[in-house]
């Protein structure tokens, strides 16, 4: 299908990605590029303020898979919004497994203890596709059940992800997690174990619905298109931070990453233009260019420019259309604070129109007179060293 790119100049489209919902709303992959020089901090704790608090209308459910933050960051949040609760399962304080004892994941004990605590923090130390899914299983059979409505993951970074397994290997955990039910692999895991004995009796015809169970357990995509059509997430989408940075000498990382992303949001800094403008309305940050992938084909660009405002410390959004009309409406007039006039009435410049000025042919049927010169030399064409003086 051959896709057409539209730019789009749209207000706090940012947020309208995160927060659409019914059918409109963003699954799979959303990507956030940034780097050390336009870092995307301010803009995740943005969506912090959105998620988190239970009276906002957009809260969400957050399960975070952490790769590059501190266990106290997560506690100091949690404060921040009221001791608001949320999942995190940690890959970063052991991230080499020499504390491998303390891996809460699989003791069943400390996962008892740890649902007690908020937020609830879950510690691994396996950074493969097939671990990390096992993981999210095992957390997801014990959380309670208002945590799995329509919740979101955070993989927080996947560039450290990638630098650890690769990006095959993330690739593969990404496109697992889109289309996971967790609901259904549990319950077709007691199915699988009471069928077994029926399929070892069965030869040949039993031999493709095997395989279709087992491609449904360990990829969540059923068989046919329309059990694939019903069949319900257990996430509404994945949103992946990438540190384009560290992936400087590898551009097929970026490359591979947005090509299997529904948005790709791209976090750059602020042109010269606009950096050491006088007439910028906000000091803006960076720039901020959203590139969303619709059902139909169609490939839409949209461009924002955030600030903090200074009264509220919020995060607000302005978009290129409504930049360029407030830098107009801002624009210095040169002819102002002047001890005289400079600007001219509308009947000065009616006479002004009206002049008709020497060099400009008016073509009223008048006759031109052609004067001649007779200083100019007369030069002969037929002897063309004529002027020369021998």
């Amino acid at each position: 299908m051959s896709s057409t790119i539209v730019t789009s100049i749209g207000s706090n489209s940012f947020t309208k990605v995160f927060s659409s919902s019914g059918s409109d709303a963003v699954g799979g992959l959303i990507l956030l590029e940034d780097s050390l020089e336009s870092s995307s901090q301010h803009l995740l704790n943005h969506l912090y303020s959105l998620w988190l608090p239970t009276i906002s209308k957009q809260h969400r459910n957050i399960w975070i898979l952490n790769f590059s933050s501190t266990i106290s960051e997560y506690k100091q949040l949690s404060k921040k919004y009221n001791n608001c609760n949320f999942i995190v399962i940690d890959y970063y304080s052991d991230s080499f497994g020499w504390n491998n004892n303390n891996n809460i994941i699989n003791s069943n004990e400390n996962i008892t203890e740890n649902l007690q605590q908020i937020p609830m923090i879950f510690k691994s130390v396996k950074h493969d596709s097939t671990s990390i899914i096992k993981d999210i299983q095992n957390v997801y059979n014990c959380v309670p059940n208002k945590f799995k409505e329509n919740p979101i993951i955070l993989i927080n970074s996947i560039s450290t992800l990638i630098l650890k397994s690769g990006l095959s290997d993330t690739c593969n955990l990404i496109r697992s997690l889109t289309n996971y039910n967790f609901n259904k692999v549990k319950q077709d895991k007691e199915k699988q174990e009471k069928e077994k004995e029926k399929e070892q009796q069965q030869e040949q015809q039993d031999k493709k619905k095997k395989i279709e169970k087992i491609n449904k357990i360990e990829t969540g995509i059923e068989g046919s298109v329309s059990n694939r059509i019903k069949m319900e997430k257990s996430f509404s989408c994945i949103f992946a931070i990438l540190h384009t940075d560290l992936h400087e000498y590898e551009q097929s990382v970026q490359k591979q990453l947005q090509y299997i992303s529904s948005v790709s949001i791209q976090v750059t800094p602020l042109s010269a233009k606009l950096k050491y403008s006088e007439s910028l309305p906000h000091p803006y940050e960076s720039t901020i260019t959203l590139i969303t992938k619709k059902r139909s084909g169609r490939v839409v660009r949209n461009v924002e420019y955030y600030y903090i405002n200074n009264v509220t410390g919020k995060v607000e959004f302005d978009s290129a259309e409504s930049l360029q009309s407030k830098q107009e409406e801002q624009e210095p007039d040169p002819t102002q604070n002047l001890s005289f006039n400079l600007k001219l009435t509308e009947d000065e410049k009616q006479a002004r129109d009206s002049v008709v000025l020497p060099y400009r042919h008016q073509g009223n049927n008048e006759q031109t007179l052609l004067i001649e010169d007779p200083d100019d030399e007369d030069f002969d064409d037929e002897d063309p060293d004529d002027d020369l003086d021998i």
